[in-house]
């Protein structure tokens, strides 16, 4: 397992989208012996909210603070054709992370998440 792309890609492409994130994580899926999936995850981000069932706080938390973005490394086999689409998919996860700080607070209230995959040469994204 390695990683299509570089701490300083994702850097780059923060900056790009004048925006940060409260925890980037580069995650290696233990698959448990398994061959990984078909459709491999390239890229993720998740909106975690405030609000949550029986919970108040009081303390102000930094917009930045609700964004997790992850990069996933990916069987060596697959780095080389993913390392040509990385570059799109972080840009695009940036992008996002971007627009979800801008968002009203309807939709601020629930968690999100932005997932892209990688599956036979194309990136899929899927919102929710």
């Amino acid at each position: 397992m390695s990683f299509p792309v570089g701490r300083g890609l994702v850097e780059q492409a923060l900056r790009d989208a004048d925006t940060v994130v409260g925890t980037l994580e580069l995650v290696i899926a233990d698959y448990g012996g398994r061959p990984a999936r078909a459709d491999l995850l390239a890229v993720t981000v998740d909106w975690f909210s405030d609000a949550q069932s029986g919970y108040v706080s009081h303390r102000k938390r930094s917009e930045a603070s609700h964004l997790l973005m992850r990069v996933w490394a990916v069987p060596a086999e697959q780095r080389q054709q993913l390392r040509i689409l990385a570059p799109d998919a972080v840009a695009l996860a940036c992008r996002w992370a971007a627009e979800a700080r801008e968002r009203g607070t309807a939709w601020s209230a629930s968690n999100h998440s932005l997932l892209l995959r990688y599956q036979q040469h194309t990136l899929t994204v899927e919102e929710t």
